[in-house]
């Protein structure tokens, strides 16, 4: 019998790191249960929907190795319900294992550790470190541009690929051509297209171009939550690997080939209308409170000094407001998703953002004032 003695936070800590990875709905048993390993005082959880799998590790006092397998909704509940500073002693049995807290009992079945399934993140063709913060930003600047359509499964994820040509800050007038390698990020669901660029770090030239799922995204995002060190990347043609503190996360790619996003980047989006960030977020929260919930329309028009937001419900009436503006050009009217437009926003980090219009049916550009690293491309309405 192996006995395992450790903190109730400790325990949390490690079994939520790899919990979410599981899904709740399986018809292979045993990818319901987290494996955890007892060896030379460290204790692993590791759990795996077969296209994803989350490693971590801690210390913990061990009396001898051990492995099984046990529910991995069942211990989250468990954890979070103990007393914060509760101690936890866990048993190796036979086919199931024993956790006592306190006055607290529980026997849970297990299935055998030797049937839970490996996930061998292969060799690297490029292994790099990013800041977690500027890993986290890239993920919030572009995952909102995911596609959920499954037909296009190829648009269900990130694309990430090391940028080493001649910069694109001409793109519709921002900024002049430049030359600066990049690790590029890149989503996009037909409607918009996110793109944002961190600076190429050492060690990821030349890597292969591959697409992150949707799902393995969300769940770093989440990792990356209060971790402040760097993160360790190692990619391959099939798979990619996130190293965030003790916990390992490695996820097959999509296969498929991401389009040729540079070739719908507007050229020629000359008028420019540049205003405060949350003044547009709050009007426009206020104008779609009337909308139907079917089309989201709303349009845009600029006079002087100002940007009119209004939109039209047959069956609600009208909702109109103007917040100040600087104009640059004759910007056209042109019709939005109000939803697309409110989300862009929620992510854009400077005080005040600049929308870049071309013609009435052109998509148009949507950029933080002096922020160069991102980009967001929003086909327009017909209204």
């Amino acid at each position: 019998m192996t006995i395992i003695s450790l903190s109730r936070a400790d325990f949390l800590g490690a079994i939520s790191a790899v919990a979410k990875v599981v899904e709740r709905r399986n018809t292979i048993p045993i990818l319901s249960n987290v494996l955890i390993e007892a060896r030379q005082g460290r204790l692993a959880f590791v759990a795996t929907d077969l296209d994803i799998a989350a490693r971590t590790t801690i210390a913990a006092d061990i009396d001898r190795d051990g492995a099984l397998t046990l529910p991995a909704a069942t211990l989250v509940e468990l954890a979070r319900k103990l007393p914060d500073k509760a101690r936890i002693e866990l048993a190796f049995e036979e086919g199931a294992a024993t956790l006592k807290s306190g006055r607290s009992r529980f026997k849970l079945m297990a299935l055998p550790a030797a049937d839970f399934p490996s996930f061998d993140e292969g060799d690297p063709a490029a292994t790099f470190t990013l800041p977690s913060e500027a890993l986290s930003t890239a993920l919030a600047r572009t995952s909102f541009a995911i596609s959920s359509e499954e037909t296009r499964y190829y648009l269900n994820g990130i694309f990430l690929s090391a940028w080493e040509g001649p910069g694109s800050g001409g793109v519709g007038g921002a900024a002049p051509e430049r030359e600066r390698p990049a690790l590029r990020f890149v989503a996009t669901d037909g409607h918009r297209l996110a793109r944002y660029e961190l600076p190429l770090p050492e060690g990821a030239s030349g890597m292969p171009p591959v697409i992150v799922p949707r799902k393995t995204t969300a769940e770093l995002a989440r990792l990356l939550k209060g971790h402040d060190g760097p993160v360790e990347i190692a990619v391959n043609t099939g798979k990619i690997a996130f190293g965030v503190g003790p916990t390992r996360l490695v996820s097959k790619l999509i296969e498929g080939t991401f389009p040729d996003y540079e070739r719908i980047l507007p050229k020629g989006n000359e008028h420019l209308v540049t205003v405060d960030r949350e003044a547009l977020a709050d009007a426009l929260a206020r104008v779609t409170t009337i909308e139907s919930g079917r089309g989201n329309g709303v349009k845009f028009s600029a006079a002087e000094g100002a940007l009119k937001l209004s939109v039209t419900n047959a069956d609600a009436g009208t909702a109109e407001e103007e917040i100040e503006a600087r104009i640059e050009g004759e910007p056209p009217e042109i019709g939005f998703n109000g939803r697309y437009v409110a989300e862009i926003l929620s992510v854009c980090l400077r005080a005040r953002v600049s929308l870049r219009l071309g013609d009435p049916g052109a998509p148009a550009l949507i950029l933080d004032e002096g922020e160069a690293a991102a980009l967001v491309v929003l086909m327009p309405l017909r209204l």
